[in-house]
Order: structure tokens, then sequence, then C-alpha cells
């Protein structure tokens, strides 16, 4: 006859680890009442020969869980359950961000974060935070931090470097999940995301009534972003029978330095644009900065229109003509639709587009 407590198996074909999944194991243990706090857990021996894994994945197992303040080890006597895991809870919500870049560095974040938070406090809502760094963790590491959480639902904003298994902990324990501008399938169906052909197909239309002929899309190597704008701006051009040069499409990083060196090589190959869509306001003030220092003035010469809209303080003046992202709007949304999720109520939609809009308003300013 099996123990009481042989409940649960490892996986050997699974992505995570096989600490993470005996860790997880213990826990269900100790939630179902198999092992009550005070009890001892099965020994490293039993661990092993029931779960058939090695010495270094228990003992790494049951460190986590000695650190999480859930075990302590008595010295000759053995392992005991210290207190009780934490169980999901509907007062509560995670959202997973790049640690430096999403929740202090970039502004466009910041929109989000805003979002996010007064629908929360608005819900009277606990909000966790778990910071990854995918480009520089590892698999294991990543793992580790998805397989801790134990909140009722997660939010995910598009994260550099993110692969799908690295979420595989959080369709285990079925935790519903919403994406914000990326998704992965496997994980969960629900996105919300903003729309921008529609806003760039506009501004395109105008510039083309205005007797503009050479447009040029100066952008990031984010290819989600880059591939709106250039959609939008296809369809207008191709209503009047004209095609974007492959001259006119330059890609480069976010900063106002890579947006001012990328249209100084483009006036010094000869390549003068009478207009300019930048997909990032830090690099539409960069191409700002090189076409006032080559003597042409805009939008006189040449008109400039950046996408983004999040920035409260601008490096240079003036304002210029912005198709506006509804950050705010996407992060207050998407915790929305998570709350429905949570309560069981699953959105009609899995795709949700947030609508980008064009403010033109100070398109006539002129700098010589």
């Amino acid at each position: 006859m099996m123990p009481r407590w042989a409940l649960g198996k490892i996986d050997g074909n699974s992505h995570i680890p096989k600490y993470i999944q005996l860790k997880e194991i213990i826990v269900g243990l100790i939630n179902s009442g198999a092992i009550a706090v005070g009890e001892s857990i099965p020994s490293l021996s039993q661990l092993k020969l029931i779960y058939k894994v090695s010495d270094t994945t228990c003992k790494k197992a049951i460190a986590k869980l000695v650190h999480e303040g859930i075990l302590r080890g008595e010295w000759g006597k053995g392992v005991f359950v210290q207190s009780a895991c934490p169980r999901e809870s509907v007062e509560s919500i995670t959202l997973i961000v790049r640690r430096g870049l999403d929740l202090l560095g970039h502004p466009a974040f910041s929109q989000i974060l805003r979002g996010v938070i007064e629908k929360t406090v608005e819900s009277n809502l606990y909000l966790e935070f778990i910071f990854l760094e995918p480009d520089i963790m590892s698999r294991e590491e990543i793992w580790e931090k998805v397989s801790g959480i134990n909140s009722s639902g997660v939010l995910i904003p598009l994260i550099p470097y993110m692969e799908e298994d690295h979420l595989e902990p959080l369709k285990e324990k079925n935790i519903p999940v919403v994406f914000m501008n990326r998704r992965f399938a496997s994980i969960s169906p629900y996105m919300i995301s903003y729309g921008l052909d529609r806003p760039v197909h506009q501004a395109v239309r105008d510039m083309l009534r205005r007797g503009r002929k050479k447009i040029a899309l100066v952008g990031s190597p984010w290819d989600a972003i880059f591939g709106m704008i250039k959609r939008g701006a296809d369809r207008a051009l191709d209503e009047v029978g004209m095609k974007l040069k492959d001259e006119m499409v330059l890609r480069c990083p976010y900063s106002f330095e890579a947006g001012r060196q990328t249209m100084e090589d483009l006036l010094k190959r000869g390549c003068l644009p009478d207009a300019v869509i930048a997909d990032d306001e830090y690099v539409a003030y960069g191409v700002l900065d090189a076409v006032i220092k080559s003597g042409l003035s805009v939008p006189h010469d040449m008109e400039l229109l950046a996408v983004g809209g999040f920035l409260e303080k601008v490096p240079m003046r003036p304002k210029l003509p912005t198709v506006r992202i509804p950050l705010f709007d996407i992060g207050f949304k998407a915790t929305e639709i998570l709350m429905d999720m949570i309560a069981g109520r699953m959105p009609l939609l899995e795709d949700i587009i947030v609508d980008s809009r064009l403010d033109d308003r100070q398109a006539e300013v002129v700098l010589v």
C-alpha cells in the first residue's frame, strides 16, 4: 500500500525542472491536509523512492520551501511543516515585469502600470510583482520565479526575450492569464492590444493630400509595432498606386541619438523624404534634431509624425503630431478582463483591440 503522502508524479518530459515539480507536489500535500502543520515530511530516501528523483532534486526542493518559511529543519529529527502554504486568493493578482526597463525606466510601461494600479485600487485588489530578466536569467531561474506565483490571476505585458515555455507553470496551475500586446496561445488565448493601422493609414492619407510623395519609416527592431505602422502606411499608399521604397524603411533602437544618427545617415546618402513616421517619440525628436541641423524646416520641407504619446516631458519643442497609443486604457482594461476571468466570466472575444488616435494639432508649427 502506498503511503498517504504519495500523491502526484514527476514528469520527466516537462520543461519545468524536477525540483520545482517536487516542490509543488509537497505544497499540494500540505494544502490538501495530507501533511499537517507540525508533521514531518517524508525523508529523502522516501522521496527518492516514490518520486524517482535524485538527492540533489530533493534537497533543492526542500531548501526552497525552507527559504519560503513553509518548512523548517530540526537537526537529527527531520524536516517539518512550519506553516500552511499560500493559497490562491481573489484578492490578489500578479503583474510580471521586466526589471528596470519596464517598471522604472520606460515611460510607456509607466502608463500601462498606472492603468493596472487604478483598476486594482478601485476594486480593492492586492497587486504583486514578479521581476524577470529573460535575456540574462536561465530557464531554471525563470521557472522558479513563475512557479512561485500563487495569486488568482496574472497580467503579462510584452517582455523582450520571453518564451512560451517560461510560462508553463501557469498553465499547469490553471491560473488565468491576460496578455498585453503579445500572446502565447497555449498559455492563454486572451490578449488586449492597441491598433495602429487605422490612425497611421489616416495620417498617411492626409500627407498624400498635402502633396507628400517621399515617405520614410523609422522604426525599432520590434516587428509587431513596426509591422502595424507599415501596414497602415502601405494601405494608404496602395490606394493611390504608390509604394514605400526600400531605402526609406529604416530600423534603429529606441533613443534620441539613434533617431538623430539614422536621419543624418539618410540625408548624407542623398535621400530626402518629405515626410517621416517614427515609431517612438525619442526617435522622432532625434530625427527632428537632424532635420533642423541640416537647414530644413518642419513641416514646410518635411512633415514628421511620432507614434507614442506617453512622454510627459519632450526633449525638444514643438510637440509633434502624434499617434497616441492608449497605454493607460490597455492596463486598465486588461485588469478588468482578468477579474472577469477569475470570477468565471470568460470574455466573448479573445483579441481585444483598443484603438490609438491621431493628434495632429501641432502639425503647422514651423522651425527654421
